[in-house]
């Protein structure tokens, strides 16, 4: 399972009450470890109640989890329902894990240059600027659009979003970015 750092994801998993009588109401909690055996000496990461359960008797439950890690960190994940009075096997309370893997995440700025432009009274009135995209994240980003917008006033009109009569907008045309690798 392949999890983008720092963005959260939803974790399922199923409980049984695998014995021949109802178990009460328990807790579970999702852990994190370095090797392929789930116990609750792992890091916890979240937790949450189940309720009581006949025997044969099954509930989904889920977990928002959020990893974080250097790009292609190893993990494994999996959830262990504390045990309850009388239960008749314990050392089934831990789930498999699934290995996970840590992948990166684009992040992508925009910036304008120049940030500002003042037109002296009288003056023409035009401006031009540059739109730059920039992906700062540690994962290559998909082709994605830019939109650009003016909002000013100009003589005590407002200008809106489509700038007035006497403004240029060089550059300010929407349209494509290839995708972007991350910086090296």
């Amino acid at each position: 399972m392949l999890v983008r750092s720092g963005v959260s994801f939803d974790f399922t998993f199923t409980i049984r009450n695998q014995g021949n009588a109802a178990a009460p109401a328990t807790r579970v909690r999702a852990f994190l470890s370095t090797d392929s055996e789930i116990t609750t000496s792992d890091e916890e990461l979240d937790g949450t109640s189940v309720r009581a359960l006949d025997p044969g008797e099954s509930v989904e439950g889920e977990a928002s989890i959020t990893l974080r890690g250097p790009l292609g960190a190893v993990a494994y994940l999996g959830v262990c329902v504390d045990p309850v009075e009388g239960e008749s096997d314990v050392d089934n309370n831990c789930s498999a894990a699934i290995r996970v893997t840590v992948t990166g995440s684009p992040d992508l700025v925009a910036s304008v240059s120049p940030d500002s432009v003042l037109v002296a009274p009288g003056g023409s009135g035009n401006s031009e600027y540059a739109v730059a995209v920039h992906n700062q994240g540690d994962a290559a980003a998909p082709a994605t659009r830019v939109r650009t917008f003016e909002v000013g006033v100009l003589g005590g009109h407002d200008l809106g979003r489509n700038g007035g009569r006497g403004v240029r907008r060089a550059g300010a045309r929407p349209g494509g970015v290839g995708a972007g690798e991350p910086p090296r």
